[in-house]
């Protein structure tokens, strides 16, 4: 049995303040035999030592990351340090970091995960990983990256998690693991044992794909050099994306019409946002893979993005779990004020189900398993999604 616990801050500005606060909703002296840790919180609580200072008083690894908004069950609000500590004696944690980062070479994440596993009883066995990867485009630190790493580490188990992302210039790219902050490595939790994870992710109906389509014809990770065959500041030109044929260089803003990627491999098709024009190529915030169908979808509005959200609350709330994770993405937020009201949302449907204990948090972008026509699931890198894990 899963035993959870959620804790809170709003106290940025004393630290010892803080830390008594957030210990005393822990109840450290009845931990089980495996406990972990996440964590996310404000740039304040960074900048103020709040969160190195509760992390050197806990008896456990914790994982965490930098974000513009994150609330739980018990708090509602903005600017905020939450915690989720996970424990029991039946589900086996242990929380990893990794040698710095140079894709494409992914033995640092490999030899990560192979120690932490070393900490759960033999024969046990790796039911998924909770990650935090930097958002670090400069390192070629794409998602594509980061699910196959930890897809063939985990022998193709379940990979949830997110890039860390803020809007602040000194924290957006770091991830935390135990106090101290990292640009190069991601941090993660292995679980084990006696849980059943489900992942539930907001679909985008078909009736909501318009009928711009195109192929992908030539790419590499984020970066489409052609579409159709046609060059893709041509091909965007061609769906009203561009106002001239020839713009080869162009940073664009977030819009509320993103694109849908189908890989035609049996998989549930992804969100992903045009993010910038580059020497001809679309620049996309996902990994789009050659031969993989584009649509261009509907205008997305916060009634569309509300529901979206409910149905995936719905569907997670059904599991009756001990614990959801939840991962919004940033843009989301970013473009209009819906993250707001699918907060509020989410927690109504959470506390209609009878209290669900939840974690939930802005990202730079999703990872999740999404379902195939055969049953089986595959890890993905998303975009411009709500990604629920209920444990």
């Amino acid at each position: 049995m899963l035993d959870v616990r959620n804790a809170h801050t709003t106290n940025a500005d004393e630290i010892s303040e803080a830390v008594k606060e957030l210990l005393a909703q822990l109840d450290i002296p009845t931990l089980k035999s495996y406990t972990a840790g996440i964590l996310f919180a404000h740039e304040d609580y960074l900048k103020t030592g709040v969160v190195s200072a509760v992390c050197a008083k806990l008896p456990f690894d914790v994982i965490g990351a930098p974000v513009i908004k994150n609330e739980t069950e018990k708090f509602s609000g903005n600017v905020a340090l939450t915690m989720t500590v996970l424990t029991s004696d039946d589900v086996f944690l242990s929380a990893g970091l990794t040698g710095p980062l140079s894709p494409p070479d992914a033995n640092p994440i490999k030899e990560a995960v192979a120690k932490a596993k070393s900490a759960f009883p033999a024969g046990a066995r790796v039911k998924m990983a909770f990650d935090i990867a930097p958002t670090a485009p400069h390192l070629n630190m794409h998602g594509n990256f980061f699910v196959n790493a930890f897809t063939e580490a985990l022998r193709g188990k379940p990979h949830f998690g997110l890039f860390s992302g803020t809007s602040y210039p000194d924290t957006e790219n770091r991830v935390i693991f135990n106090g101290e902050l990292y640009s190069d490595r991601a941090a993660f939790i292995l679980i084990g044992g006696n849980i059943e994870p489900k992942f539930i992710i907001s679909e985008l109906p078909r009736r909501r794909f318009l009928h711009f389509k195109g192929v992908i014809t030539d790419s590499l990770g984020t970066e489409v050099t052609s579409v159709d065959h046609i060059p893709a500041n041509k091909w965007l030109y061609s769906i009203g994306f561009l106002r001239s044929p020839e713009i080869r260089d162009q940073m664009l803003t977030l819009t509320a019409r993103p694109f849908i990627i189908d890989a035609e491999d049996g998989t549930m098709p992804i969100l992903g946002q045009l993010v910038a024009v580059a020497d001809g190529r679309a620049i996309f915030g996902v990994d789009v893979p050659r031969g993989a169908a584009i649509y261009v979808a509907e205008i997305m509005t916060e009634q569309i993005l509300t529901q979206a959200a409910v149905n995936a609350a719905r569907q997670a709330a059904e599991f009756k779990p001990s614990l959801c994770l939840a991962m919004l993405c940033i843009g989301r937020y970013l473009i209009f004020d819906s993250m707001l009201t699918e907060f509020d949302e989410i927690r109504r449907v959470f506390k209609q189900a009878g209290d669900i204990p939840f974690h939930i948090t802005t990202a730079d972008g999703e990872f999740a398993p999404v379902p195939k026509d055969d049953g089986t699931e595959v890890n993905k890198h998303h975009n411009y999604t709500l990604a629920i894990c209920a444990l």
